[in-house]
């Protein structure tokens, strides 16, 4: 199966990125929903076919999220699924890295403090 999954633009709080896979072509675009001290809420958002769901950063939550999404619009949602929440799983998880890490840092931070 033909795929091609190319990043467009990516901002703080938006990430655009160009999709070709099978026979379709669309715009993908994750937009940062909430942030919270727990991380950042994302959802995956295709314009054309009014898609929006949430997504993360576990690939196997992402797929499942991306297959129910997309079951109205196209055949073989799973096959699709996999390949689009494996780009945009490492995408997120490489975008909001920092931020990550500093959750982390101020979680073991508080949990030392309070010892």
């Amino acid at each position: 199966m033909k795929s091609k999954i190319t990043l467009k633009e990516e901002t703080n709080h938006m990430i655009s990125i160009d999709v070709i896979i099978g026979c379709y072509q669309f715009d993908c675009i994750l937009v940062c929903y909430a942030e919270t001290e727990f991380g950042r809420t994302w959802h995956m958002v295709i314009p054309n076919w009014e898609v929006n769901c949430r997504i993360g950063k576990n690939i196997y939550y992402n797929e499942t999220k991306i297959k129910e999404a997309l079951e109205p619009e196209m055949r073989f949602p799973e096959e699709y699924a996999a390949i689009i929440a494996k780009v945009i799983t490492s995408r997120l998880n490489e975008h909001d890295k920092e931020i990550d890490e500093a959750i982390i840092k101020k979680y073991f931070q508080d949990d030392k403090d309070n010892e």
